[in-house]
């Protein structure tokens, strides 16, 4: 099996995740409007492990910074899938070149 590897600049430090096997967890989908912008919120698990990987894109395709949606997307992903209390992944977030989304990481 053929695995492919993307290279992503993280908040902190270069991290290889393999995006073969993430698997989207569909009803945690949502839209959020925050501050007259669109927001699209997607988490994203490795089954049976942890962390949550929440993609976080704005609808408009627009450069947008992190702490712009760092609160909401936790706030998001609380009600979505934590079955206990939440542990930032900060070492793990990342970001696209032309930071149209990020990748923000937590376990719970």
């Amino acid at each position: 099996m053929k695995k492919i590897i993307f290279w992503i600049f993280s908040v902190s430090v270069l991290f290889a995740l393999d995006f073969n096997r993430l698997v989207l967890v569909d009803e945690n989908h949502a839209e959020i409007k925050q501050n007259n912008r669109i927001y699209i919120l997607d988490s994203y698990i490795i089954p049976f492990e942890q962390p949550y990987y929440i993609f976080v894109k704005s609808k408009d395709n627009k450069k947008f910074e992190l702490d712009e949606v760092h609160d909401m997307a936790i706030e998001y992903i609380k009600t979505r899938g934590c079955t206990s209390p939440l542990k930032k992944r900060e070492d793990l977030y990342m970001k696209n070149n032309e930071q149209t989304t990020f990748i923000i990481v937590v376990e719970c």
